[in-house]
């Protein structure tokens, strides 16, 4: 690899030579705020500058919204522009669906255009499969029951490993074996499916594997690989070819993903597969100011729990407010409006709601502050919040392409079919879709086919016959149109609006939903492969959504969680991973909150619980508040600070915040 300078991108002299490093295996650590994303991007602008090909790069990263980030962001650099289409850059998941939909499917014997359940839609239909079999066990678990079932066994996929049955659970082997044939059956996948299924064909065709590896993995660079778990690791070696071209950027401080199944340990592991390794550690923070740096190092330096490894960081910025921790004496409500009132002074002197992000260990203390920030009429912004909400238009559009797609999914054709606004599931019938499950198995036509066969048997101007009629039509002119060389995602996705609102004449939406320009968005800037065929580009243009996470397509709260121009932005600190924001408000940094109620003698969880502590410490680059209100909770807990803030204790400016009169607000 040569030195070609890149003017675009200013490195530090760490930077700059972790992004040179040699061809072969390199790690990348560094703390919150080192640039290690900003590293892996000038590492990929040299690479293509030394004649590297664009399709022979990756770029895996855990979340969605960090895949997103860097494909805009080389598409905006002169020197990759023209490169950035062909540079794949998602998470693996996504990586993993990508090689089955192109090359595994084939080797697994499988149709490339299964599609791609979550939890909620897989656990609905089991229960709904279940539900009528009075006299089998397993009739008995709800949609709930066995959403615990689902994550256990996806617990399992990503650990390689069969976690101990909790002694209640004598029938959790069956069912997941019931669901096994359901997906079959269906033609559909759960996310967590996705990567041992790539695996498996990878070692079933040694050659195919060898093929990808020259072509798309060439140069292979894995960001946050502290998440990743141990069946990602082994898919990431697979990915690995012979030139073992492969970089890994890393903060062990931000392994916060235990209990999905990611190790920390897997570093180590790294270590002894690529024995050879070239180590780069960052050292500068370039975000935060060096009182917040001095915060960061604080936390490391104390290993009164060692869930925390010592890395160092110096500034590149001046000194800044000393981060706060107030104890407030009074409900939490009105611990919520005094923050609200120092955010309105800090909006008086000049800074913007949008630098500003409150962030929370669990969603209670969510509904708590967005009730308050309803109140008083504050922008904000919600992430991290996963509840399901009414479906949105966007989703049933989707929902419509992919039966398309996949005429044997069943979620696809209720989704696509519940066309009423008005009604609040917005799915097709129970009943009906029974019906045609049970016209399907009895002929053997796929559920396209049984649907129009059931149509006479409703009556005349039935929403159910309407409905069923609606989509046997629409998925035959979009069929159609897949078959035209010039078809696009985006003309798909507007047709399909188009004839949803044509069959629904009688009740029609007054607005367009945001969350459809949204996916107009997406589907406008999917590139279309070399020699892709408008079928196969819309199986991808899904895929990337289905393996993504973008929430605005379901959620009526958030246009666009990836944006932070609507205000503050209220956050989980597992979905603040990766931010930063100048002012940031921690709130009920209380001991029975973070780390919670653990045994002491659960080392483990303790320490993630330190981890998790010090990704929410390190998310403000300018003023940081530690808040928890000394009020008992309702659970009965006498509140105490944090422990983990006993390591910052000497550099904290400690406030006290009395019964504040409701009359102030």
């Amino acid at each position: 690899m040569t030195t070609a300078q890149i003017p675009t991108l200013t490195l530090d002299p760490l930077q700059r030579k972790a992004a040179s490093a040699p061809e072969g295996p390199n790690i990348l650590l560094g703390g919150p705020g080192t640039g290690k994303t900003h590293t892996i991007k000038a590492r990929i602008t040299k690479l293509i500058e030394s004649g590297a090909s664009p399709h022979t790069i990756a770029y895996l990263t855990f979340s969605s919204r960090g895949a997103d980030d860097m494909r805009k962001s080389l598409a905006e650099l002169p020197e990759t522009a023209d490169s950035a289409p062909h540079i794949f850059t998602g998470t693996i998941h996504h990586y993993a669906s990508l090689f089955l939909r192109q090359a595994g499917a084939k080797i697994l014997g499988i149709s490339p255009y299964y599609t791609i359940w979550d939890t909620h839609q897989a656990s609905e239909t089991l229960a709904e499969r279940l539900k009528n079999q009075k006299d089998d066990p397993l009739s008995k678990y709800s949609a709930s029951q066995i959403q615990r079932v689902l994550r256990w066994n996806a617990f399992n996929q990503a650990k390689e490993k069969i976690e101990a049955l909790p002694a209640e659970s004598e029938d959790w082997v069956r069912l997941i074996q019931v669901y096994t044939q359901e997906k079959i059956r269906h033609n559909t996948m759960e996310l967590s499916d996705l990567v041992p299924k790539a695996i498996a064909a990878m070692e079933k065709s040694p050659e195919t594997r060898a093929m990808w590896n020259q072509l798309r993995t060439r140069h292979l660079l894995v960001d946050e690989f502290q998440d990743v778990s141990p069946i990602q690791y082994k898919l990431i070696r697979l990915m690995t070819g012979p030139s073992r071209s492969v970089l890994i950027a890393v903060d062990p401080n931000q392994g916060i993903y235990e209990w999905n199944g990611a190790e920390r340990q897997l570093l180590d592991q790294f270590k002894l597969d690529f024995p050879h390794a070239e180590s780069n550690l960052l050292r500068i923070n370039h975000r935060a100011s060096a009182t917040l740096a001095q915060l960061a190092t604080s936390l490391t330096e104390d290993n009164s729990i060692s869930g925390l490894i010592y890395d160092y960081q110096s500034s590149l910025n001046a000194a800044g407010p000393q981060p706060v921790s107030t104890q407030y004496h009074c409900p939490p409500s009105q611990m919520d409006n005094h923050i609200i009132d120092q955010m309105q002074e800090l909006v008086n002197l000049g800074y913007k709601h949008e630098d500003m992000a409150i962030i929370y260990r669990n969603k209670a203390t969510m509904e708590r502050m967005k009730t308050q920030l309803e109140k008083r009429h504050v922008p904000h912004t919600i992430k991290g919040d996963t509840q399901r909400k009414t479906a949105s238009d966007a989703n049933r559009v989707l929902s419509l392409l992919a039966f398309v797609l996949n005429p044997m999914d069943r979620q696809a054709l209720s989704s696509a079919a519940g066309i009423d606004p008005h009604n609040k599931t917005r799915k097709l019938n129970p009943d009906a879709l029974t019906h045609v499950e049970n016209i399907s198995q009895s002929t053997g036509l796929n559920l396209h086919q049984a649907a129009r066969e059931a149509i006479p048997d409703f009556k005349v101007g039935q929403p159910i016959q309407r409905d069923l009629r609606y989509v046997t039509m629409a998925c035959n002119e979009l069929d159609a149109m897949l078959e035209q060389e010039d078809t696009t995602p985006l003309a798909l996705c507007k047709r399909a609006e188009t004839l949803m609102n044509e069959a629904r004449r009688s009740h029609p939406m007054p607005v367009q939903e945001p969350q459809m320009l949204k996916l107009f968005s997406l589907a406008e800037t999917s590139p279309r492969f070399y020699k892709e065929t408008p079928r196969d580009h819309l199986s991808r243009f899904i895929e990337l959504i289905s393996t993504s996470n973008y929430p605005e397509l379901r959620s009526q709260e958030n246009d666009d969680p990836f944006e932070h121009q609507q205000g503050v932005t209220c956050s989980t600190i597992h979905s603040a991973k990766g931010l930063q924001w100048s002012i940031v408000w921690m709130v009920d940094v209380a001991d029975h909150i973070i780390p919670g109620e653990l045994r002491e003698e659960d080392r483990s969880a303790l320490e993630e619980e330190q981890r998790i502590f010090y990704v929410g410490a390190t998310r403000a680059t300018h003023i940081m508040y530690f808040c928890h209100s000394t009020f008992v909770t309702n659970r009965g807990q006498d509140p105490i600070p944090c422990r983990f803030l006993n390591a910052i204790d000497e550099i904290l400016e400690k406030r006290t915040v009395r019964t504040i009169p409701e009359g102030n607000h």
